[in-house]
């Protein structure tokens, strides 16, 4: 069980990485498009709410992804399903939660560096 759970977080922590990419990509283009392009002023309070909001969504997509992998793989060792049915279900889990935020903040970095492209 604890192998199983070993290889799940090590492939959360890979995609935490590269959610963790697009969400800096879209934030330095924000940023630049919100204050040099539309002159808004700099606000650290949206800054701080920013990375909160980065921590938030980090910490909570790992508990869901682990929670996860945890209860298939708890629903294996009771033999009623095979394990690498499981296996399946937990790498679709990950890739799932984690393609869903990734192509949100990717997405929305392309959307903001169009716009710093055409002002």
């Amino acid at each position: 069980m604890f192998t199983v759970m070993g290889i799940a977080i090590l492939s959360v922590l890979k995609m935490m990485g590269a959610l963790l990419f697009l969400w800096f990509a879209n934030f330095v283009f924000s940023l630049y498009y919100n204050v040099a392009t539309l002159g808004e002023a700099f606000d650290k309070a949206k800054l701080k709410t920013g990375i909160l909001k980065i921590l938030v969504i980090l910490v909570g997509t790992l508990l869901l992804v682990v929670g996860i992998v945890y209860f298939l793989d708890c629903i294996a060792q009771t033999g009623i399903v095979i394990e690498g049915i499981t296996d399946g279900f937990s790498v679709g889990a990950i890739i799932i939660i984690y393609g869903a935020a990734c192509f949100y903040y990717g997405s929305q970095a392309i959307l903001t560096l169009k716009g710093i492209f055409t002002k």
